[in-house]
C-alpha cells in the first residue's frame, strides 16, 4: 500500500487518475480480514515444538521456545545475543526492538526456557 501511496504523490496528474480509476474498481484500500485470530492449542504447540525438534538447523527449537514462552517480536529473537541472557538472575535483556518502549525489556526466564537455552549452550558453546 504505501509503496502505491508514493508513487501517487511521484506522479502528480497520472498518479491521481490512477487513484481515482482504483477508488471506483474498489481496489484502492487493502482489504481486512474479518476473523480474528486464534490461540495456539496445547497439542498445536506441542506438535510444532516436536517437529522443531527433529529441523536440520538446531536454531529453530530455542527461537520457536523464545516465541511461544517469552512473547518476543521475530526480529528481537534473531538479534538475541548470548551476553543479554542473565542465568544468574533468570531474565533477559531485548536488544533492538520494534518501538523505544520495547528496547531493553526484561523478560523473565521461565523453567522452559532456562532448560531450552542450558541445552542449546551444550551444543553451541
Amino acid at each position: 500500500m504505501r509503496k502505491w501511496v508514493f508513487c501517487f504523490v511521484i506522479l502528480g496528474d497520472p498518479g491521481d487518475l490512477m487513484r481515482i480509476r482504483l477508488r471506483k474498481r474498489k481496489m484502492l484500500k487493502l482489504k481486512v480480514r474479518q476473523t480474528v485470530g486464534r490461540a495456539f492449542t496445547p497439542d498445536e504447540k506441542d506438535r510444532m515444538l516436536e517437529e522443531a525438534g527433529k529441523a536440520r538447523s538446531r536454531h529453530i527449537f530455542p527461537a520457536l521456545s523464545l516465541a511461544l514462552n517469552a512473547g518476543m517480536r521475530d526480529a528481537e529473537i534473531k538479534t538475541l545475543t548470548w551476553g543479554q541472557i542473565d542465568f544468574a538472575k533468570k531474565y533477559l535483556a531485548v536488544g533492538l526492538s520494534k518501538t523505544k518502549a520495547g528496547e531493553g525489556r526484561k523478560i523473565p526466564l521461565n523453567s522452559t526456557l532456562l532448560e531450552v537455552f542450558s541445552e542449546y549452550g551444550e551444543w553451541y558453546c
